[in-house]
């Protein structure tokens, strides 16, 4: 900061300290915004993995899965049938989520279980 000589510097410290601190807040709010977008991207992960009835099994084994999945997808036709599989499992679970009455944006993120 510039030492407080005369009014205009004052003046301007002000200014400055008042844009600094602006500016800190937008960061900490972007970085905030950006642990939380990253957060939810985590936990529907998650649920991808659960969905895949993958709960209970042991993460080297999921993390291994993952990694040739990864390599097999360098195929089109891999890459085209699992889209496919996955894509019939939605559709599966969405006309299921109709048929029990259920709405499909919260249960898009798996918030909401049958009634009953």
């Amino acid at each position: 900061m510039l030492p407080d000589f005369d009014p205009r510097t004052k003046s301007l410290n002000r200014r400055l300290r008042g844009r600094l601190n602006r500016m800190e807040r937008e960061l900490q709010f972007a970085k905030s915004a950006e642990r939380r977008k990253d957060a939810h991207e985590k936990i529907m992960l998650g649920g991808l993995v659960a969905k895949a009835g993958l709960r209970d099994e042991d993460k080297a084994v999921i993390l291994g899965l993952l990694v040739e999945a990864a390599d097999a997808l360098k195929d089109h036709d891999t890459r085209e049938r699992f889209r496919l599989r996955g894509k019939a499992i939605f559709d599966n679970d969405s006309k299921a989520d109709i048929d029990a009455g259920r709405t499909s944006s919260a249960d898009d993120r798996g918030l909401l279980r049958p009634a009953g």
